[in-house]
């Protein structure tokens, strides 16, 4: 099986996390000067409003480059499910190196 596929997907993933990163590390800074725990609320901004804002900026600024993904194979719904379900992992890894810390 070739493995070219599998690393476009997680170019577009990091594409999209370059976006998601600052964004949520905004909303849990917000987060914590309204009391929550700064890691839980980046946490819930990674999967959450921070995805899908970065989702929609990478859409309003690269449009263009997701002709090179579908020329590729893969479908719009396809790339954002796969991206997310990896931000997803990526919640889930902090979230038990958190647990782990405290």
């Amino acid at each position: 099986m070739n493995a070219r596929p599998f690393s476009l997907l997680f170019n577009y993933h990091l594409e999209i996390q370059s976006i998601n990163i600052p964004f949520s590390f905004l909303a849990a800074l917000v987060g914590y000067a309204t009391g929550w725990n700064f890691l839980t609320s980046f946490i819930v901004s990674l999967v959450t409003g921070g995805y899908f804002l970065a989702s929609y900026f990478f859409e309003r600024r690269r449009k263009h480059e997701y002709y090179f993904y579908y020329n590729k194979g893969f479908t719009r719904a396809g790339l954002i499910a796969y991206s997310w379900l990896l931000a997803g992992l990526l919640a889930f890894l902090i979230a038990i190196v958190k647990s782990i810390i405290r």
